[in-house]
């Protein structure tokens, strides 16, 4: 995908956030790959710093009845699949600099993840310096609430343009079909987060998002289907 101007790309994307929900564990590479075969177009891992400064996917408690799970982010990237888009939200590393971004991304290359990435973080000063160094080798989403973006949502959008941040995630419930004609004029993306369940994932599709980041790629998957894009039945 070229960098610049996305307003005319085919979508959406359809992003699962923690796995699938026909397998016992939230996370890991079993329920990334049903999330796959459930419809899911990419995955997003959310990093957070474990003992020793590694970074890690997952923690080792079970919750909700789902089996434990953790692991080291530098030995999934081989595991994945390189026709997924894989997004890394730097939700939980909120003092991650632009060298440490980039050591991540290179470390993706290193152990041989081939697909699309994308990075989402809170700070637009980052993305944009991650920008201008790796190019269009990945791209910068801006995990942002509207309601709370200081000069409105046109200067928003022109900023990110001017920094080369691709878009923007917002939470589902501030999605608008308004929002997503501005952010088109300036060539840019949103991707409506925490779409997770069928009638939400629909109602960001109905205001016409390039993506949908939710919990349940079965939700995913079924929403796109009745909107008349997608397939009838997950993949085997």
């Amino acid at each position: 995908m070229n960098r610049g101007d996305h307003s005319g790309e085919p979508g959406p994307r359809l992003w699962a956030r923690v796995g699938a929900s026909r397998t016992p564990v939230a996370a890991g590479v079993e329920a990334w790959t049903v999330a796959l075969r459930l419809g899911a177009t990419g995955l997003v891992l959310t990093p957070h710093e474990a003992a020793g400064g590694d970074l890690e996917i997952g923690r080792a408690s079970g919750r909700f009845g789902r089996k434990s799970f953790a692991m080291k982010l530098h030995d999934i990237w081989q595991e994945l699949d390189g026709d997924a888009d894989v997004v890394v939200d730097l939700a939980d590393l909120p003092g991650f600099a632009t060298a440490e971004v980039l050591r991540m991304l290179e470390q993706a290359r290193v152990r041989g993840f081939a697909g699309p990435l994308v990075v989402m973080a809170p700070s637009p000063d980052l993305l944009a310096e991650v920008s201008r160094e790796v190019g269009g080798a990945a791209r910068m989403l801006h995990s942002v609430e509207p309601r709370s973006v200081e000069g409105g949502a046109e200067a928003h959008a022109a900023a990110l343009r001017s920094g080369g941040i691709d878009g923007v995630s917002v939470p589902e419930e501030q999605v608008s079909a308004g929002l997503v004609a501005l952010m088109r004029r300036f060539g840019r993306l949103v991707i409506a987060d925490s779409a997770d369940y069928r009638r939400t994932v629909a109602r960001a599709l109905g205001n016409g998002v390039d993506g949908v980041c939710g919990s349940d790629p079965e939700a995913l998957h079924d929403a796109w289907a009745e909107a008349g894009g997608g397939r009838s039945e997950p993949a085997s």
